[in-house]
């Protein structure tokens, strides 16, 4: 099991949002709750439930005590929720790898919310090309093209 986590850290006052900071999670096989699926807590993207999350002395109080949700996919299904939301996966019980692909949409006029403790995943050569989602459904098309040819 995953610790829960945001992918992007609030940041406050630093933080100047100028568009939304959007993940989406995108399964790549049936996600079944054997499978350690994602665990979202609703409308903990504020500052006062990350700041809680890193006291430890109110981390344990506060996710007693907050609701969650089992986000259970298909393949194909995907999880929008904001960067800042905390989050997990949990333990996968099953024989199969949890396969997902995922991203992160935010304004091109909004600072890089990457922080020295959360550096993001993404290579630094695709990170500079600022991909759009057009790009990246055309990108997955040439791949099925190819993979059909190849069968």
């Amino acid at each position: 099991r995953q610790v829960i986590h945001p992918d992007i850290a609030h940041q406050g006052d630093k933080q100047k949002r100028t568009g939304p900071l959007i993940t989406c999670f995108i399964a790549l096989q049936d996600i079944d709750s054997e499978m350690g699926p994602s665990e979202f807590l609703p409308r903990t993207n504020t500052a006062e439930f990350h700041r809680q999350l890193n006291d430890h002395s109110l981390r344990d109080d506060m996710l007693g005590n907050v609701a969650s949700k089992i986000s259970l996919l298909k393949e194909g299904d995907c999880s929008i929720f904001d960067a800042t939301t905390l989050h997990a996966g949990t333990a996968n019980k099953s024989e199969h790898r949890r396969r997902l692909f995922y991203f992160t949409f935010r304004s091109l006029a909004m600072e890089d919310p990457r922080t020295w403790n959360n550096p993001g995943s993404i290579r630094p050569e695709v990170k500079d090309r600022k991909l759009s989602l057009k790009d990246i459904q055309d990108a997955i098309q040439r791949w099925r093209k190819t993979e059909q040819q190849q069968l």
